[in-house]
């Protein structure tokens, strides 16, 4: 007879191990549970049962598995960013500890390390970009916010918008939602949908295009210029744009007022 899961009312009879949130992490780095093992240097079935374990605790699924390997589901993304915050602290809590040791060479202090979560130096020091993946991607928001120049990340091929922070949001005059909901191409923000074509093929020959005016249409009509830099990144495996823009409508404006009264500027 098959166990049922908890439901989501239920309350945890236990705080997940430190262990099960390692292995959790593993599994979505590396996409299998043998690949989790692997790295883990542990068998498959010991990653499947903390997974299992992790479940029961979530309530619901938190990998997908296919033939091809193992996705995060909604519940899994969630949890991973709690997993890797509490895989961080683990690791500055051992590193504090071996200062204060004064310890560089092989740890005495094993049974610490079997209660936080057992793995070979090694491992740490392999896993520990994964571990401070969730506080690097707080600090790029706080940025992303500060920043007077808008910031789009999209797909150079479909033209999907994946991010863009609040100055672009007020260059266009479109909210995050509205931004993320459609390709660009379709929503009517370009002025002239062959800028973008422009800026696509000019980034494609030289790398990088910096100076380029991109031209956007409000939803009340108006036409701002941006002057953008944009460029190719690689993220999750993927090729994206990464297009920053500075709004210098305004400065166009004078600059047109200035030419057309004869005036020199200063």
């Amino acid at each position: 007879m098959r166990h049922k899961l908890p439901t989501e009312s239920s309350t945890p009879v236990r705080a997940p191990e430190v262990s099960e949130l390692e292995t959790l992490v593993f599994c979505a780095a590396e996409g299998s549970l043998a690949g989790a093992a692997a790295r883990l240097r542990i068998s498959r079935p010991a990653v499947a049962k903390r997974i299992r374990n992790l479940e029961a605790l979530a309530g619901g699924p938190l990998l997908d598995r296919g033939s091809r390997g193992v996705r995060l589901t909604v519940a899994g993304a969630r949890l991973l960013a709690g997993a890797r915050r509490m895989l961080e602290e683990r690791d500055l809590l051992l590193v504090l500890i071996g200062e204060m040791r004064g310890d560089a060479g092989t740890s005495e202090i094993g049974g610490l390390q079997e209660l936080l979560g057992h793995s070979t130096s090694r491992s740490r020091a392999a896993q520990r970009p994964e571990a401070l993946l969730a506080e690097t991607e707080r600090v790029l928001e706080l940025v992303l916010r500060a920043s007077a120049t808008g910031v789009v990340i999209s797909d150079p091929d479909t033209a999907v918008v994946h991010e863009v922070n609040d100055a672009v949001c007020s260059f266009t005059g479109r909210s995050r939602q509205q931004l993320l909901s459609q390709p660009l191409a379709e929503s009517g923000v370009w002025f002239d949908l062959g800028d973008r074509d422009r800026l696509i093929r000019e980034v494609e020959s030289h790398g990088v295009v910096e100076g380029f005016f991109a031209r956007v249409r409000r939803p009340d009509g108006t036409v701002r210029v941006g002057r953008s830099t944009a460029r190719f990144v690689s993220l999750a495996g993927s090729r994206q744009l990464l297009t920053t823009v500075d709004d210098i409508t305004e400065e166009q404006r004078l600059a047109t007022l200035v030419q057309s009264s004869g005036l020199q500027p200063v």
